[in-house]
């Protein structure tokens, strides 16, 4: 699959969930972590998670 910015998502945290988004024809619902990147990409459907540069940042 090519990456456009279609397949881009930007969300509010570092760590992230993705199942393909298509249900049953997805893939394994699989957890991403970004660690001190800003975006992650997924190895099943090659979606990319970035950081919105707005989010604040989470403490553990």
């Amino acid at each position: 699959m090519s990456n456009s910015e279609d397949d881009i998502v930007m969300v509010q945290s570092s760590r992230v969930a993705c199942d393909g988004g298509g249900g049953a024809l997805g893939h394994p619902k699989t957890y991403l972590e970004m660690g001190e990147d800003t975006q992650v990409r997924c190895k099943y459907c090659d979606r990319v998670f970035r950081l919105d540069p707005t989010a604040k940042a989470a403490h553990h």
